[in-house]
């Protein structure tokens, strides 16, 4: 499953070019907006455009990697993985036609999913360990204090301050995880399944549950590659170089997490018909049509 993932990638590279073009744009336009027009209004078209691009990018992308899962074949030739590619990135637009409305809906259920976990996280934190003291403290330092100043009081933390602030990082890294995961999970549900999003979301809880233990290791498994990835501004410096290698490693970290997910749920259900039957209690077979994405 892993080594699929990742051949998958490897071999639809292509993938990760409508994210890239995706960041451009909404970076162009939120630069240009925000910087040069003060009009509410503008602001807020502005924003409700983003959004659009966003949804379309996303229903997009993920039915070409819905693709990219199904067109897969280890004895493929090389020539036949490069036609493949190409067939499967021309599918991007025929899925924002057939998957739009869709995923925005979706969409909508996991910003619901995020903000009630945050929130729940956020009064659990708030209750169990309290606010950090020192960041007020180390705020008004910042916007009053010198360099040595923030430096000397940030060195000087008590360590009761440092592990309460280490339990809100841990819980909410943890919840973070988890809410990722099982966003991908119910993208999955959505590609491959011809249900509403009531029912795909219940499909992916009862997957997940019944799928708990690996579903576990993947998250594990992303997070180290998470934390790796995270050290390259630190060794290639800070500038543009190194930015633009982060920002296309982080690209393919997700592109690769996605397809991940992907391969885990469609190995375990559409591609054997008693994995599926024991998975999600459904015996229904996803087809290549509009319709059926």
């Amino acid at each position: 499953m892993y080594k699929k993932a990742y051949k998958i990638l490897k071999n639809n590279m292509v993938f990760i070019q409508p994210v890239l073009v995706l960041q451009l744009i909404i970076a162009m336009i939120i630069s240009f907006n925000y910087s040069r027009i003060q009009m509410p209004v503008i602001r807020i078209v502005t924003l409700c455009l983003v959004l659009l691009l966003f949804t379309a990018c996303l229903s997009g992308w993920l039915y070409i990697n819905k693709y990219g899962v199904l067109s897969y074949n280890e004895k493929d030739s090389p020539e036949e993985i490069s036609e493949k590619a190409i067939q499967n990135l021309k599918k991007f637009f025929e899925g924002i036609g057939c998957n739009f409305i869709k995923t925005g809906i979706f969409c909508l259920v996991i910003f619901a999913i995020y903000f009630v976990t945050f929130y729940g996280l956020y009064i659990f934190c708030l209750n169990y360990f309290g606010i950090p003291e020192f960041i007020n403290n180390l705020v008004q330092i910042s916007e009053t204090g010198t360099k040595e100043q923030i430096l000397e009081y940030a060195n000087n933390i008590p360590d009761r301050e440092k592990i309460k602030f280490s339990n809100w990082v841990m819980i909410i890294n943890t919840g973070i995880s988890i809410i990722n995961f099982f966003a991908i999970l119910y993208f999955s549900v959505m590609s491959f399944e011809k249900k509403n999003f009531i029912i795909s979301l219940y499909l992916a809880i009862k997957f997940l549950i019944k799928n708990l233990f690996k579903s576990i290791c993947i998250m594990l498994f992303i997070f180290l590659i998470y934390i790796i990835i995270q050290f390259i501004p630190l060794l290639l410096g800070i500038n543009s170089i190194s930015a633009t290698i982060f920002i296309i490693t982080l690209t393919l970290y997700f592109n690769y997490y996605v397809l991940l997910v992907f391969c885990f749920y469609y190995d375990k259900t559409q591609n054997n018909s008693n994995n599926r039957t024991e998975c999600i209690g459904e015996n229904s077979v996803s087809d290549k049509t509009c319709e059926g994405n």
